[in-house]
Protein backbone atom coordinates (compact mmCIF):
# COMPACT_ATOMS: atom_id res chain seq x y z
CA UNK A 1 0.00 0.00 0.00
CA UNK A 2 1.25 3.63 -0.56
CA UNK A 3 0.41 7.11 0.00
CA UNK A 4 -2.70 8.34 -1.60
CA UNK A 5 -4.97 5.10 -1.58
CA UNK A 6 -2.95 3.44 -4.65
CA UNK A 7 -1.78 -0.33 -3.89
CA UNK A 8 0.39 -2.42 -6.30
CA UNK A 9 -0.43 -5.99 -5.95
CA UNK A 10 2.38 -8.75 -6.10
CA UNK A 11 2.24 -12.40 -6.92
CA UNK A 12 4.72 -15.52 -7.47
CA UNK A 13 5.12 -16.67 -10.85
CA UNK A 14 3.19 -20.07 -11.40
CA UNK A 15 3.36 -22.41 -13.94
CA UNK A 16 0.61 -25.20 -15.58
CA UNK A 17 -0.15 -28.05 -13.57
CA UNK A 18 1.26 -31.09 -14.55
CA UNK A 19 -1.16 -33.97 -16.11
CA UNK A 20 -1.07 -36.08 -12.86
CA UNK A 21 -1.59 -33.38 -10.56
CA UNK A 22 -5.23 -33.04 -11.74
CA UNK A 23 -7.78 -34.67 -9.37
CA UNK A 24 -9.97 -35.66 -12.42
CA UNK A 25 -9.70 -36.38 -16.00
CA UNK A 26 -11.70 -33.24 -17.22
CA UNK A 27 -9.67 -30.00 -18.28
CA UNK A 28 -11.53 -28.22 -15.32
CA UNK A 29 -8.43 -26.34 -13.41
CA UNK A 30 -9.19 -26.73 -9.64
CA UNK A 31 -5.99 -26.31 -8.02
CA UNK A 32 -2.89 -24.20 -10.15
CA UNK A 33 -0.57 -23.23 -7.02
CA UNK A 34 2.52 -24.96 -8.83
CA UNK A 35 5.29 -22.72 -8.77
CA UNK A 36 7.41 -21.50 -11.61
CA UNK A 37 9.10 -18.70 -13.62
CA UNK A 38 8.17 -15.47 -15.78
CA UNK A 39 8.30 -17.69 -18.79
CA UNK A 40 6.09 -20.18 -17.16
CA UNK A 41 3.66 -18.10 -15.51
CA UNK A 42 3.43 -16.46 -19.07
CA UNK A 43 1.76 -19.37 -21.16
CA UNK A 44 -0.27 -20.15 -18.32
CA UNK A 45 -2.11 -17.06 -18.95
CA UNK A 46 -5.86 -16.64 -20.85
CA UNK A 47 -4.72 -14.50 -23.75
CA UNK A 48 -2.02 -13.32 -26.16
CA UNK A 49 -2.83 -9.77 -25.20
CA UNK A 50 -2.64 -10.21 -21.43
CA UNK A 51 0.82 -12.24 -21.17
CA UNK A 52 3.25 -9.44 -21.48
CA UNK A 53 5.74 -8.84 -18.88
CA UNK A 54 7.55 -5.79 -18.45
CA UNK A 55 11.37 -5.89 -17.43
CA UNK A 56 11.67 -2.66 -14.18
CA UNK A 57 15.55 -3.20 -15.12
CA UNK A 58 15.76 -3.25 -18.87
CA UNK A 59 12.89 -1.08 -19.49
CA UNK A 60 11.48 -3.65 -21.92
CA UNK A 61 8.49 -5.84 -22.76
CA UNK A 62 8.87 -9.54 -23.12
CA UNK A 63 6.82 -11.34 -24.97
CA UNK A 64 6.86 -15.31 -24.82
CA UNK A 65 3.67 -15.42 -26.26
CA UNK A 66 2.94 -13.28 -29.28
CA UNK A 67 0.72 -10.80 -27.35
CA UNK A 68 2.19 -7.70 -29.08
CA UNK A 69 1.07 -8.94 -33.49
CA UNK A 70 -2.01 -9.24 -31.67
CA UNK A 71 -2.25 -5.55 -30.41
CA UNK A 72 -1.53 -4.51 -33.44
CA UNK A 73 -3.68 -6.50 -35.77
CA UNK A 74 -6.61 -5.88 -32.54
CA UNK A 75 -7.15 -9.70 -32.51
CA UNK A 76 -7.89 -11.31 -29.11
CA UNK A 77 -6.48 -14.82 -29.06
CA UNK A 78 -5.56 -17.63 -26.57
CA UNK A 79 -1.94 -18.92 -25.91
CA UNK A 80 -2.76 -22.69 -27.18
CA UNK A 81 -5.96 -24.27 -28.08
CA UNK A 82 -8.31 -22.01 -27.43
CA UNK A 83 -10.94 -25.29 -26.74
CA UNK A 84 -8.96 -26.59 -23.89
CA UNK A 85 -8.26 -23.08 -22.66
CA UNK A 86 -11.75 -22.72 -21.98
CA UNK A 87 -12.39 -26.08 -21.07
CA UNK A 88 -9.60 -25.36 -18.46
CA UNK A 89 -11.69 -22.26 -17.06
CA UNK A 90 -15.05 -21.56 -18.64
CA UNK A 91 -14.81 -17.71 -17.31
CA UNK A 92 -12.51 -16.77 -20.27
CA UNK A 93 -15.44 -17.05 -22.27
CA UNK A 94 -16.88 -14.05 -20.43
CA UNK A 95 -13.23 -12.52 -20.46
CA UNK A 96 -12.70 -12.73 -24.41
CA UNK A 97 -16.03 -10.98 -24.67
CA UNK A 98 -14.64 -8.21 -22.01
CA UNK A 99 -11.69 -7.18 -24.08
CA UNK A 100 -13.61 -7.22 -27.46
CA UNK A 101 -16.31 -5.20 -26.40
CA UNK A 102 -13.99 -2.85 -24.16
CA UNK A 103 -11.41 -2.31 -26.57
CA UNK A 104 -13.22 -2.59 -29.55
CA UNK A 105 -11.00 -5.53 -30.77
CA UNK A 106 -11.91 -8.53 -32.88
CA UNK A 107 -12.05 -12.31 -32.06
CA UNK A 108 -9.57 -14.48 -33.75
CA UNK A 109 -11.93 -17.06 -35.87
CA UNK A 110 -11.07 -20.26 -34.01
CA UNK A 111 -11.83 -18.26 -30.70
CA UNK A 112 -14.78 -17.20 -31.91
CA UNK A 113 -15.91 -21.10 -32.69
CA UNK A 114 -14.50 -22.56 -29.03
CA UNK A 115 -16.54 -19.68 -27.53
CA UNK A 116 -19.80 -21.09 -29.60
CA UNK A 117 -18.44 -24.66 -28.53
CA UNK A 118 -17.78 -24.60 -24.94
CA UNK A 119 -20.31 -21.79 -24.09
CA UNK A 120 -22.10 -24.89 -21.91
CA UNK A 121 -18.94 -25.62 -19.52
CA UNK A 122 -20.33 -22.06 -18.30
CA UNK A 123 -22.39 -24.18 -15.62
CA UNK A 124 -19.10 -25.82 -14.44
CA UNK A 125 -17.70 -22.54 -13.12
CA UNK A 126 -17.98 -20.71 -9.93
CA UNK A 127 -21.12 -19.15 -9.56
CA UNK A 128 -19.99 -15.82 -7.65
CA UNK A 129 -17.08 -15.36 -10.67
CA UNK A 130 -19.96 -15.74 -13.22
CA UNK A 131 -22.45 -12.89 -11.44
CA UNK A 132 -18.54 -10.49 -11.18
CA UNK A 133 -17.86 -11.23 -14.56
CA UNK A 134 -21.23 -10.08 -15.68
CA UNK A 135 -21.42 -7.15 -13.81
CA UNK A 136 -17.90 -5.99 -14.95
CA UNK A 137 -19.46 -6.33 -18.36
CA UNK A 138 -21.47 -4.14 -17.50
CA UNK A 139 -19.81 -1.93 -15.41
CA UNK A 140 -16.88 -1.05 -18.42
CA UNK A 141 -19.31 1.42 -20.77
CA UNK A 142 -18.97 -1.37 -23.38
CA UNK A 143 -22.49 -3.16 -21.86
CA UNK A 144 -24.30 -2.94 -25.43
CA UNK A 145 -21.36 -4.58 -27.26
CA UNK A 146 -20.54 -7.40 -24.36
CA UNK A 147 -24.52 -8.17 -24.23
CA UNK A 148 -24.44 -8.77 -28.23
CA UNK A 149 -21.42 -10.92 -28.42
CA UNK A 150 -23.14 -13.30 -25.26
CA UNK A 151 -26.45 -13.23 -27.34
CA UNK A 152 -24.80 -13.75 -31.08
CA UNK A 153 -22.71 -16.97 -29.58
CA UNK A 154 -25.15 -18.28 -26.99
CA UNK A 155 -23.50 -17.21 -24.41
CA UNK A 156 -26.61 -15.23 -22.91
CA UNK A 157 -28.70 -18.51 -23.33
CA UNK A 158 -26.32 -20.52 -20.69
CA UNK A 159 -26.00 -17.66 -18.32
CA UNK A 160 -29.68 -15.79 -18.74
CA UNK A 161 -31.73 -17.82 -20.95
CA UNK A 162 -34.74 -15.24 -20.27
CA UNK A 163 -33.17 -12.34 -21.16
CA UNK A 164 -31.73 -14.42 -24.46
CA UNK A 165 -35.31 -15.87 -24.96
CA UNK A 166 -36.96 -11.98 -24.98
CA UNK A 167 -34.71 -10.94 -27.21
CA UNK A 168 -35.33 -13.68 -30.03
CA UNK A 169 -39.22 -13.80 -29.05
CA UNK A 170 -39.74 -10.01 -29.28
CA UNK A 171 -36.75 -9.73 -32.08
CA UNK A 172 -36.22 -6.23 -30.51
CA UNK A 173 -38.36 -4.60 -33.24
CA UNK A 174 -38.30 -1.29 -31.49
CA UNK A 175 -34.63 -1.91 -29.89
CA UNK A 176 -35.40 -0.51 -27.13
CA UNK A 177 -33.12 -2.81 -24.47
CA UNK A 178 -30.24 -2.28 -27.17
CA UNK A 179 -30.89 1.44 -26.35
CA UNK A 180 -31.13 0.85 -22.82
CA UNK A 181 -27.55 -0.46 -22.81
CA UNK A 182 -26.08 2.07 -25.37
CA UNK A 183 -27.80 4.95 -22.40
CA UNK A 184 -25.85 2.71 -19.86
CA UNK A 185 -22.82 3.07 -21.76
CA UNK A 186 -22.96 6.74 -22.50
CA UNK A 187 -23.84 7.89 -18.78
CA UNK A 188 -21.01 5.43 -17.83
CA UNK A 189 -18.48 7.52 -19.90
CA UNK A 190 -19.80 10.89 -18.67
CA UNK A 191 -19.97 9.92 -15.33
CA UNK A 192 -16.72 8.70 -15.07
CA UNK A 193 -17.69 5.60 -12.78
CA UNK A 194 -20.05 2.72 -13.48
CA UNK A 195 -23.81 2.69 -11.80
CA UNK A 196 -24.48 0.57 -8.63
CA UNK A 197 -25.13 -2.70 -8.95
CA UNK A 198 -28.70 -2.75 -8.10
CA UNK A 199 -28.90 -0.10 -10.71
CA UNK A 200 -27.06 -2.70 -13.32
CA UNK A 201 -29.02 -5.18 -12.96
CA UNK A 202 -32.36 -4.02 -12.98
CA UNK A 203 -31.22 -2.53 -16.51
CA UNK A 204 -30.23 -5.30 -17.54
CA UNK A 205 -33.76 -7.59 -16.80
CA UNK A 206 -35.87 -4.69 -17.12
CA UNK A 207 -37.27 -5.45 -20.34
CA UNK A 208 -38.38 -9.26 -19.40
CA UNK A 209 -39.40 -8.67 -15.84
CA UNK A 210 -41.62 -5.70 -16.96
CA UNK A 211 -43.12 -8.12 -19.20
CA UNK A 212 -43.07 -11.17 -16.95
CA UNK A 213 -44.83 -8.57 -14.43
CA UNK A 214 -47.57 -6.98 -16.74
CA UNK A 215 -50.87 -7.50 -16.30
CA UNK A 216 -49.84 -9.79 -12.70
CA UNK A 217 -52.05 -9.22 -10.17
CA UNK A 218 -49.07 -8.97 -7.43
CA UNK A 219 -45.97 -7.78 -9.52
CA UNK A 220 -43.87 -8.39 -6.83
CA UNK A 221 -44.57 -11.93 -6.45
CA UNK A 222 -44.37 -11.78 -9.84
CA UNK A 223 -40.98 -10.30 -10.07
CA UNK A 224 -39.89 -12.82 -7.25
CA UNK A 225 -40.82 -15.86 -9.25
CA UNK A 226 -39.04 -14.37 -12.47
CA UNK A 227 -36.26 -13.58 -10.79
CA UNK A 228 -35.75 -16.29 -8.37
CA UNK A 229 -33.83 -18.88 -11.00
CA UNK A 230 -31.14 -16.18 -12.29
CA UNK A 231 -30.25 -16.05 -8.10
CA UNK A 232 -29.24 -19.64 -8.38
CA UNK A 233 -27.85 -19.83 -11.34
CA UNK A 234 -25.75 -16.50 -10.93
CA UNK A 235 -25.42 -16.85 -7.31
CA UNK A 236 -26.66 -12.61 -7.19
CA UNK A 237 -26.89 -11.67 -3.59
CA UNK A 238 -30.23 -10.96 -1.84
CA UNK A 239 -29.60 -7.39 -1.80
CA UNK A 240 -29.38 -6.76 -5.14
CA UNK A 241 -31.96 -9.42 -5.98
CA UNK A 242 -34.59 -7.36 -3.24
CA UNK A 243 -33.70 -4.13 -4.87
CA UNK A 244 -34.16 -5.29 -8.30
CA UNK A 245 -37.79 -6.82 -7.76
CA UNK A 246 -39.07 -3.64 -5.62
CA UNK A 247 -38.12 -1.44 -8.62
CA UNK A 248 -39.23 -3.10 -11.33
CA UNK A 249 -42.45 -3.83 -9.58
CA UNK A 250 -42.49 -0.02 -8.78
CA UNK A 251 -41.76 0.56 -12.42
CA UNK A 252 -45.30 2.05 -13.44
CA UNK A 253 -45.40 4.02 -10.58
CA UNK A 254 -42.16 6.06 -10.91
CA UNK A 255 -42.59 6.16 -14.87
CA UNK A 256 -45.86 8.43 -13.73
CA UNK A 257 -44.66 10.45 -11.10
CA UNK A 258 -46.53 8.75 -8.54
CA UNK A 259 -43.69 7.03 -6.46
CA UNK A 260 -45.51 7.34 -2.82
CA UNK A 261 -44.00 5.90 0.06
CA UNK A 262 -41.78 4.65 -1.92
CA UNK A 263 -39.35 8.06 -2.53
CA UNK A 264 -38.78 7.58 1.03
CA UNK A 265 -36.98 4.89 0.76
CA UNK A 266 -33.43 4.26 0.32
CA UNK A 267 -33.91 2.58 -2.97
CA UNK A 268 -35.50 5.46 -4.74
CA UNK A 269 -32.27 7.09 -5.83
CA UNK A 270 -31.62 3.57 -7.64
CA UNK A 271 -35.54 3.73 -9.08
CA UNK A 272 -34.86 7.06 -10.04
CA UNK A 273 -31.29 6.32 -12.16
CA UNK A 274 -33.40 3.61 -13.99
CA UNK A 275 -36.22 5.51 -14.89
CA UNK A 276 -33.71 8.60 -15.77
CA UNK A 277 -32.06 5.47 -18.13
CA UNK A 278 -34.82 4.13 -19.78
CA UNK A 279 -36.16 8.05 -20.52
CA UNK A 280 -32.63 8.71 -22.33
CA UNK A 281 -32.58 5.59 -24.21
CA UNK A 282 -36.18 7.03 -25.80
CA UNK A 283 -34.67 10.81 -26.07
CA UNK A 284 -36.60 12.00 -22.99
CA UNK A 285 -34.42 14.41 -20.93
CA UNK A 286 -37.14 13.69 -17.73
CA UNK A 287 -35.93 12.32 -14.82
CA UNK A 288 -38.01 11.84 -11.81
CA UNK A 289 -37.91 13.51 -8.39
CA UNK A 290 -38.85 13.34 -5.25
CA UNK A 291 -40.79 16.03 -5.21
CA UNK A 292 -43.31 14.06 -7.20
CA UNK A 293 -44.25 11.87 -4.06
CA UNK A 294 -47.10 13.22 -1.55
CA UNK A 295 -45.60 14.91 1.34
CA UNK A 296 -46.99 14.67 4.50
CA UNK A 297 -49.00 17.68 5.84
CA UNK A 298 -48.04 19.46 8.87
CA UNK A 299 -49.78 18.71 12.48
CA UNK A 300 -50.86 21.76 14.22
Amino acid sequence: MFSGGKIIETATFRKNPQPDDKSSDDLLIRDDNAFGQAHEDAVRRDFTINGLFYDLETNEVLDWVGGIPDIRARTVRTIGDPVVRFLEDPVRILRAIKFCARLDLGIAPDVYDAIVQCRGSLAMAARPRLFEEVLRLMRGGASHRSIWLMWETGVLDVLLPELAAYLSDTQESDGSTWALFSAIDRETKERGEAFDDVVLWTALLLEPMLEACDGASDRVDAAFDFLEPVVDRLNVPRRIADGVRRIVAMMPRLQTGRPGRFARTPLYEYAAEVVALVASARGVDTKPSRDAAPKRKRRR
